[in-house]
């Protein structure tokens, strides 16, 4: 039928729009790669954006974080955080980025297993302690 001939044309033009690099776990590689390698706060923020996403709709994407050893970058960058409007905003995604890890079972432990977790979340909640959106 017509429509069954749309739906197949449909389908064939987002498969010739695929591409590996859009997919999830790529873009959550390439924002890990960016944490690592580059000083910029832009660029930093984004990075925080893709895994703030990729953790919150992949638990397979959270143990992959935790087996990377990306946890302890993720609380160097929280505790790097200052009062600047930027460094808030990368903040939000860092904090949201440690719940989403935190609320997977398996990579839970990891979190709270970190030198200085609660020394860290605390200190960084009392700085902003005029921003309780920052870690809700």
């Amino acid at each position: 039928s017509a429509r069954v001939a749309c739906g197949g044309a449909r389908g064939a033009a987002a498969h010739a729009r695929y591409d590996e690099k859009t997919t999830s776990g790529a873009r959550g590689n390439s924002a890990r790669e960016s944490l690592l390698t580059h000083k910029q706060l832009s660029y930093i923020l984004r990075a925080c954006q893709h895994l703030d996403t990729v953790t919150r709709l992949s638990t397979r994407y959270c143990e992959r974080l935790h087996e990377q050893n990306a946890i302890p970058i993720i609380f160097q960058l929280i505790r790097s955080c200052n009062r600047s409007k930027p460094h808030m905003e990368v903040l939000v995604h860092a904090v949201r980025i440690v719940k989403h890890i935190a609320c997977h079972p398996p990579s839970a432990p990891e979190v709270f297993n970190q030198h200085e977790c609660a020394a860290v979340m605390i200190e960084q909640m009392q700085m902003f302690r005029d921003h309780a959106e920052i870690f809700e």
